[in-house]
């Protein structure tokens, strides 16, 4: 189940609209690519 969300999430346009580094750091521990605005 996890896995497949985050094939899901790999194919999509990820944006944060904030600079958590707690969020930056989760997202890059499971492998998302995704840009900080």
């Amino acid at each position: 189940m996890l896995f497949s969300l985050i094939e899901s999430l790999e194919r999509l346009d990820i944006v944060l609209a904030s600079a958590s580094p707690r969020r930056f750091e989760l997202l890059k521990q499971i492998g998302l690519d995704f840009k900080v605005v």
